[in-house]
């Protein structure tokens, strides 16, 4: 195959294509535009005198090259046993299987074969002492690790947490170890969240919105909604710590495509939540029976929102008013706009996707039984995404089988142009308990969509920047 390996892009001002192999985006004329549009091999390109003496000038600085990765293989194959023996980053820990919500969108809540259902399930003292020491044992390389706290609610075994908290004192010696945990906020009271700040211990409330956003989607197992206890337990909070608590605790919100914009928005005009960092996602319906519903006028008034971020961004308008939502749209702009600049002279011959991580290196996930998974994302049901015990150790061969799952559609990924920014990873093609060509091929659609969205922003940046200059606001 002797086409460029590149993707082409356009905007109401220009002709682009994003150089795959050099991981660059480059301005081109209209008439080379239409070329690469139509496939033309390298040898056309500088055979046709419309595109000759363009084309020879970018390969000339490194770009248009054909090349592909000729193998797919993650590069941390062969070094695989090393990081998950040696590098362990995070380890989340499964303190229970119960939940006082019965969240309608939860995967633990929709009983299918997908995911588990509710259980009084809860992690032994013995099996949680396992995990810490375990965590000890494959982790020497790291001076910092993070240990946390999962269900279910965690909160629903506190005690827990205050013994393996103690416990990883005197058992992780020598390293700094810090916390995170994620709660529905309901069980939440100062007295919790004075000791989880003192153990440096991040705290992630989840809550989607004002009272008739809540409690659609997250409410009680007796059906009642959950934003009066949520709310009454943050103002509690916010009387015992003041303005500490935007330090002490974050939001995160997930936000259903189907409710209006400006409703969810609407929380954060109440000063109770006065300057607490938020991270919002948009709903995760992988494990849902139920998919996505998206309102156009959702879709009108995000866009709109995205647009307002952008132009904050580019520090084009001053004094401009961005949802406290689309703060996290602006660290992924800058994220976008950073990623461009790791610019190479082209792929290696053997490579994979960007989209898999070394399997439970990052976040090693710990159910109750003290079975490990690649990360808390993944169905505890699923044979194929069970990468070993606490009493026996990594399956190396399932850890490996994870890392390079790109080479079950291998052909389709050496000619992607998503390769360097894909999202897609084994979780995308678990199929009750084997992992599928189909599956991962149909959240191929998904990753593409998403990267070439990035590339365009991308487009948007380098433009802006030629006639604003650069941003000074976050220090381009």
């Amino acid at each position: 195959m002797d086409t460029p390996f590149i993707k082409t892009l356009r905007s109401p001002n220009g002709h682009y294509c994003y150089d795959v192999n050099t991981n660059s985006i480059v301005r081109i004329s209209k008439h080379l535009y239409s070329a690469l549009n139509e496939s033309w091999t390298v040898d056309e390109l500088i055979s046709d005198s419309r595109t000759q003496s363009e084309a020879k000038l970018l390969i000339s600085q490194g770009l248009l090259s054909s090349h592909r990765v000729s193998n797919i293989r993650h590069p941390y194959t062969d070094d695989l046993k090393y990081y998950l023996n040696n590098k362990i980053d995070q380890m989340t820990l499964q303190l229970t299987q119960n939940c006082n919500l019965r969240c309608s969108y939860c995967p633990y809540t929709q009983m299918n074969k997908q995911q588990r259902g509710f259980s009084s399930n809860t992690m032994t003292k013995e099996i949680g002492e396992m995990a810490i020491d375990f965590l000890r044992e494959h982790s020497s390389d790291n001076e910092k690790v993070t240990i946390g706290f999962y269900g279910g609610e965690p909160l629903i075994n506190f005690k827990l947490i205050q013994h393996l908290t103690q416990y990883a004192k005197s058992a992780l010696l020598g390293k700094k170890v810090s916390y995170t945990i994620t709660t529905n906020g309901t069980l939440l009271t100062p007295r919790i969240l004075k000791f989880l700040h003192e153990n440096d211990c991040s705290l992630l409330l989840s809550i989607d919105g004002p009272e008739n956003i809540q409690n659609k989607n997250r409410f009680f197992a007796n059906g009642k909604g959950s934003f009066a206890r949520v709310y009454e337990n943050l103002r509690k909070l916010r009387m015992s710590f003041g303005s500490e608590l935007s330090h002490m605790i974050s939001i995160n919100m997930v936000m259903d495509p189907s409710n209006d914009f400006d409703q969810i928005n609407h929380l954060f005009a109440d000063p109770l939540f006065k300057d607490i960092p938020i991270q919002a996602v948009l709903l995760d319906d992988e494990f849902s029976d139920h998919k996505n519903k998206v309102s156009r006028d959702f879709l009108d008034k995000y866009i709109y929102q995205e647009a307002l971020a952008s132009l904050s961004f580019l520090d084009v308008v001053e004094d401009l008013q961005v949802s406290p939502i689309f703060l996290t749209f602006l660290g992924k702009l800058k994220g976008t706009e950073q990623q461009m600049r790791g610019k190479r002279s082209k792929l290696p011959d053997v490579g994979a996707p960007a989209g898999p991580c070394i399997p439970g290196q990052r976040r090693l996930f710990v159910d109750y039984r003290g079975n490990l998974f690649p990360c808390e994302r993944v169905s505890e049901t699923s044979a194929c995404m069970r990468i070993g015990n606490l009493s026996s150790g990594f399956n190396y061969v399932a850890a490996e089988r994870l890392l390079n799952v790109a080479t079950l559609i291998a052909d389709r990924c050496k000619d992607c142009f998503a390769f360097n920014s894909c999202i897609s990873c084994c979780k995308v093609a678990d199929d009750n308990g084997s992992l599928s060509a189909e599956k991962l091929l149909k959240g191929c659609a998904m990753s593409k969509e998403i990267v070439l969205q990035d590339l365009e922003e991308s487009v948007l940046i380098k433009e802006a920047y030629s006639v604003y200059g650069k941003s000074k606001r976050y220090g381009n």
